[in-house]
């Protein structure tokens, strides 16, 4: 998709891409720029408030923000997504 930047130098990020992110007025957003590209991620649970709840003899590290549950359809998208990418797999990168 092709956004582009206003006088403000504001970025409208599609509704299609906020819908799928969980993205809402307000979220918080952590944006990066390398070679090139900018990255745009959600804030993570260990950059925000984090709560732990002991589980048995684990640890677990609960989200501050309530994220949508997974679907059938997302976990389809995420996959094409990555095979399109060209990623192999998580610790090797690129093709």
């Amino acid at each position: 998709m092709i956004s582009t930047i206003d006088k403000l130098g504001r970025i409208v990020i599609p509704k299609a891409i906020r819908d799928e992110a969980g993205w809402q007025p307000g979220s918080p957003l952590e944006l990066r720029y390398r070679y090139g590209v900018l990255e745009i991620s959600s804030v993570g649970a260990e950059e925000t408030d984090s709560k732990f709840e002991k589980r048995g003899t684990v640890w677990v590290a609960l989200p501050a923000v309530e994220a949508p549950p997974l679907d059938a359809k997302m976990v389809d998208s995420m996959i094409e997504g990555i095979q399109e990418s060209g990623v192999r797999d998580l610790t090797n990168g690129p093709r």
